[in-house]
């Protein structure tokens, strides 16, 4: 059937990919012979199944066993995630993950969209689409989405995003991050731009455009441009009024 089937003896094993610069912990492997390829299951995990239940949130801090995939080329600061089966190209020699659930790296937790991953030469990850970033992983204040995200190692990674502020009333508006990075420190900040006719407000009071900065460690948002107040007794005489602050939505005071 050019099939081989093989399975450890000792339960998880480790396997190496040289080309890849990663190793991971498998406990079974069929060879593809006609199609050139390896598939890699973990039949040991059974925990998985009940993380497809979970919400992101809660996903931060479930403990996952079974399958790990650990990068070991230097400046990637032994990179890891779970999955609970791989598909090794012997001709490509390029690594597809599937059912990656999560990858922590510095201090977020990042959901790649249909929960593939693919590994190049030297330990690169394919940059991600439609990714889901939840920052930080102990507050789990900011959660971006239709991410691109570029992951490097394990303390960094690069992305930009959008992002949802609700107002006092409910009403989502929605913010575009161009840039989520890492700082020094290895906190996750966002800098994002909003049009003067993108509509934006902050409260059904005040309309805004300009700069937005985000940290992963506060809560609320720092806003620096222009806000405009949207009252009938102004009517149409209302201008833009310069200012920076950090604006609690539930509570807009500008001063």
């Amino acid at each position: 059937k050019g099939l081989g089937q093989f399975k450890s003896n000792i339960g998880i094993s480790r396997v190496e990919f040289p080309f890849n610069k990663y190793i991971c912990s498998m406990d079974r492997f069929d060879w593809s012979i006609n199609n050139e390829e390896i598939l890699l299951y973990n039949e040991q995990s059974v925990k998985l199944a009940s993380a497809d239940t979970m919400s992101l949130a809660k996903l931060i801090d479930f403990d996952f066993g079974g399958s790990e995939f650990i990068s070991v080329a230097p400046g990637q600061d032994s990179l890891r995630f779970f999955a609970l089966s791989a598909r090794y190209n012997l001709k490509t020699n390029v690594i597809y993950c599937k059912d990656v659930k999560i990858i922590k790296v510095a201090d977020a937790g990042i959901f790649p969209d249909s929960g593939k991953i693919c590994i190049q030469k030297n330990a690169l990850i394919e940059p991600l689409k439609r990714a889901v970033i939840i920052a930080n992983t102990d507050t789990k204040y900011h959660n971006f989405y239709n991410s691109e995200v570029s992951i490097h190692s394990r303390k960094k990674y690069s992305a930009s995003g959008n992002y949802d502020y609700t107002d006092r009333v409910g009403k989502h508006e929605q913010i575009r991050f161009g840039r989520i990075d890492i700082d020094s420190s290895g906190q996750t900040y966002a800098k994002g731009f909003i049009n003067d006719t993108a509509g934006f407000r902050l409260s059904p009071e005040f309309a805004f455009n300009g700069d937005v900065d985000l940290r992963a460690g506060r809560k609320d948002l720092e806003f620096d441009g222009g806000f405009k107040l949207l009252t009938d007794c102004i009517g149409s005489n209302s201008t833009w009024v310069k200012f920076k602050t950090v604006v609690n939505p539930a509570n807009v005071q500008i001063q």
